[in-house]
């Protein structure tokens, strides 16, 4: 007679530990765990977005007063003016 000692979630096809099959469904497939992991994606999702906007941002350069994406403000100070951050 052989023990099953691995099942494989249905969900995700994990292969677990038997005895560790109640907790992975609990800690990664129930309800709480499904909404927490939406929370983190749309945070990161959100994160991304901000990222590209301040990207994007249009600044003045100090020095000869052109109108510059932030992105690539540091870029132009060291090829136009020689200066570095």
């Amino acid at each position: 007679m052989e023990i099953e000692t691995h099942k494989v979630c249905p969900i995700c096809g994990c292969k677990l530990l038997a005895d560790r099959y109640d907790q992975h469904m609990e800690k990664q497939h129930s309800p709480e765990a499904e909404l927490k992991k939406l929370l983190i994606q749309q945070e990161i999702e959100d994160m991304r977005k901000q990222r590209a906007i301040e990207g994007e941002e249009v600044v003045r350069c100090e020095i000869c007063h052109i109108e510059i994406k932030r992105k690539n403000l540091n870029k132009h100070n060291y090829n136009v003016h020689k200066k570095k951050k």
